[in-house]
């Protein structure tokens, strides 16, 4: 899908604002900022799916894992990519 005139304001606006109340270091975290806040459509589709199929899953008797360990598991793993 092209980029139009009105999605290049949307972004400018949105990345004038983040520096204003987040801040950012680079063009690359505001594009990252962005992204977390707009969703491509199909990214929000796969999401769906996954959130209903983990529903499903729970309905079933699958308990999941406790937060902690997730939360720790994912600090550990983007750890590991920040080292050189």
């Amino acid at each position: 899908m092209a980029i139009t005139n009105d999605d290049l304001n949307a972004f400018h606006h949105f990345a004038q604002v983040a520096l204003a109340t987040r801040g950012a270091d680079s063009l690359q975290e505001l594009v990252a900022l962005w992204e977390l806040d707009h969703p491509a459509p199909q990214m929000h589709a796969e999401n769906l799916v996954a959130v209903r199929a983990a529903i499903r899953d729970m309905e079933n008797g699958d308990k999941g894992r406790p937060a902690r360990l997730v939360v720790d598991e994912l600090r550990a793993e983007l750890a590991a990519r920040q080292t050189p």
